[in-house]
């Protein structure tokens, strides 16, 4: 799984003269596709490394300083945090399970959320 900051550099340093808009934008479209995180644990500290360099490009796109809270950061661009939209996936993802029309992967997912609480 690729989550360090390479992607977000890339962006930012090839297309620094832009406005931060822009900037935004290709960032958004580039750097937050995160195929199959509705399968990851997210108590785990990769999730928590994937935030981390997600804040980082959003304040070298904004031009904040790096002290800049957390907290702050999503709010100011108009979104939730990192980890709040991942959850939000997830539950996405399981809910689409639990009314599938396929028996086999509605039985699965009732079992897994009620059974084993997963």
């Amino acid at each position: 799984m690729k989550y360090k900051n390479e992607d977000n550099t890339s962006v930012l340093c090839y297309f620094c003269e832009r406005d931060a808009l822009v900037k935004f934008k290709l960032l958004r479209s580039y750097c937050s596709d995160f195929y199959g995180s509705v399968l990851w644990d997210l108590s785990h500290s990769y999730v928590e490394d994937v935030c981390i360099a997600w804040r980082r490009g959003l304040r070298r796109v904004w031009g904040l300083f790096p002290r800049t809270h957390s907290a702050l950061i999503a709010p100011l661009c108009g979104f939730l945090q990192l980890k709040v939209e991942l959850a939000c996936r997830c539950a996405g993802f399981i809910n689409k399970c639990l009314r599938s029309g396929n028996h086999i992967v509605r039985s699965i997912a009732t079992h897994g959320v009620y059974s084993q609480r997963t």
